[in-house]
């Protein structure tokens, strides 16, 4: 439409619930070995299951653009999601999102500026839905025992007969999790776009965050051996910050090029409300039984902060001990008699946080926080004749990590090996160290605290390689041949004393809460160095 551009999109999807199949044969008692037929075999058996997902979703959307003088964009979206994973009365949710730019580089003003070659002015603010949650939990689920887990005696002689149990509570109050964006930023280009750099501030707030709550053990409720649980809408939170990027490009004609790309991000995270059911404030990430949660979710601070004691010495002797029993006699007036319940020498000891003049779980504190302040990368590559380099790296700062693995290398108190560290440990009265006795330590040494909090700053070359690519003239099948040496992961700069700073999004046990329980290192495998030699042919 002459210096008008409007382009419009309808449409509606839907997803169905899927159902899997399976099936399985087996056969035995064959005449021989040698028979691989199961049609032969004596005794056959063939089993079949079937599960529905129970999950589907039904969409219509509509999307808005506008552009004029292909300077000035608008661009809007709407749509109307049905989950059934929620209630009846919550299964719809409406979404949108509008955003306008101004490309200040097409003005006649700035038109004569050659120095200039692209400004444009961005904004955007939109709302969109999370329904990632297991299907049918808003009415009871009841599970069939297998084996003799669950059973009931019946009939004189008592015989057992399997049962079932509901394992979880609806909540058909059950609604979709929101998340809304408010978007500002620029794009601008130097020197013909060798030079280019972008700006972006977002401010996101999420809210009824969907998790799992535990349920008391009184309500009878789970499968054996694990706690019954509640889904919930419950935390909302804040994330706020900005990204920013630098690219520059080298003169195109000349006979070594190359391009540099930086790029930073930093972010602010802090709970703005919880809920008002369940176990509030969220605490989970009890990584080994007897060491407690690790992380506390509570308003005004970063969702699934490390939360624990705060360590202070190893109890030299007895002498020591006896004081610190008599100051906290002292500041009770009598009541307590113990600094630390069953504390002995060579022992941890804790900080008294909450200055009662002794431990109880009142003086745990927030030790750390998994969201990482900072993350920043480099892209490098140079070409020079034949020759051609490439470079990524990535990194993270203002991070903190729990090095979980310190339970079984340090802990001493399991019979498997132990690292090094523990040759400075206390050994007799006198001895002055941070590593308390070895043997059936008390429960406190190996209470979740600062001991388990490291910072998890890192700085990693992904990705580098050097290429040659020979000259066409030496080939007439080949329009490109090239080899290459590659090596992925090749260097990593930290102090974290684990395996492998880059704590993948696994979780102990429990991957329905990972958002709660980010940055626990069970051992995890570390990402593997890899080294590859190869070959890239163009026909």
């Amino acid at each position: 439409f002459g210096v008008h551009e409007l382009t419009a999109t309808l449409g509606n999807t839907y997803a169905p619930a899927g159902i899997y199949r399976s099936i399985s044969a087996s056969g035995s008692d064959y005449t021989s070995d040698a028979i691989q037929n199961l049609a032969l075999a004596n005794s056959t058996s063939i089993t079949g299951s079937s599960v529905n997902s129970g999950k589907s979703r039904l969409s219509y959307f509509g999307r808005l653009g506008y552009t004029y003088k292909g300077k000035y964009v608008l661009n809007a979206s709407l749509r109307r999601d049905a989950s059934s994973v929620f209630g009846v009365n919550n299964r719809w949710g409406t979404f949108y999102g509008v955003g306008v730019a101004w490309t200040i580089s097409e003005e006649e003003f700035l038109k004569s500026q050659s120095s200039i070659s692209n400004l444009k002015l961005r904004t955007s603010y939109g709302k969109t839905g999370n329904d990632n949650i297991p299907a049918f939990l808003t009415s009871s689920n009841v599970w069939k025992g297998t084996g003799n887990n669950i059973v009931y005696s019946f009939g004189d002689d008592l015989t057992f007969a399997t049962g079932s149990i509901v394992n979880s509570v609806p909540n058909p109050n059950l609604k979709w999790e929101e998340t809304t964006q408010f978007d500002v930023g620029f794009d601008l280009g130097l020197l013909k776009d060798r030079v280019s750099f972008t700006f972006d501030y977002y401010n996101r707030s999420n809210k009824d965050l969907l998790i799992e709550t535990q349920l008391p053990l009184t309500t009878g409720l789970g499968n054996p051996g694990q706690v019954g649980t509640q889904w919930i809408n419950a935390a909302s939170m804040k994330n706020s910050g900005f990204e920013a990027s630098l690219t520059y490009n080298s003169n195109a004609a000349s006979e070594f090029r190359w391009n540099v790309s930086l790029n930073t991000t930093y972010s602010i995270n802090e709970v703005t409300a919880l809920g008002t059911v369940g176990d509030l404030p969220i605490s989970k990430g009890e990584f080994m039984t007897g060491v407690g949660n690790a992380t506390r979710t509570d308003i005004g601070h970063p969702l699934g902060s490390y939360y624990g004691y705060v360590y202070d010495h190893v109890i030299v002797d007895q002498d020591d001990l006896d004081a610190l029993n008599e100051s906290a006699s002292s500041a009770s007036g009598g009541k307590v008699t113990e600094y630390q319940t069953n504390a002995k020498p060579g022992d941890r000891v804790w900080k008294d946080i909450d200055g009662n003049g002794y431990i109880n779980a009142d003086d745990r504190t927030y030790i750390g926080n998994p969201s990482p302040k900072w993350q920043y990368g480099v892209s490098f590559n140079a070409f020079f004749k034949n020759f051609d380099l490439q470079l990524l790296m990535h990194g993270v700062a203002g991070v903190d990590a729990v090095n979980g693995s310190l339970y079984w290398w340090e802990g001493m108190s399991k019979p498997f090996n132990q690292t090094t560290t523990v040759l400075r440990r206390w050994k007799q009265p006198g001895d002055v160290t941070d590593i308390p006795r070895a043997g059936q330590n008390s429960g406190a040494n190996l209470n979740f605290s600062t001991w388990y909090v490291e910072k998890g700053d890192y700085l990693r070359v992904k990705n580098i390689a050097l290429g040659y690519t020979l000259p066409a003239n030496l080939f007439n099948t080949f329009e490109k041949f090239r080899v290459y040496l590659s090596i992925q992961n090749a260097l990593t700069f930290t102090k974290y004393s684990g395996f492998d700073p880059e704590i993948s999004s696994t979780s102990p046990g429990d991957n329905n809460n990972y958002i709660f329980q980010r940055g626990i290192d069970m051992y995890q495998r570390p990402n593997p160095r890899i080294m590859r030699l190869g070959v890239q042919l163009t026909f």
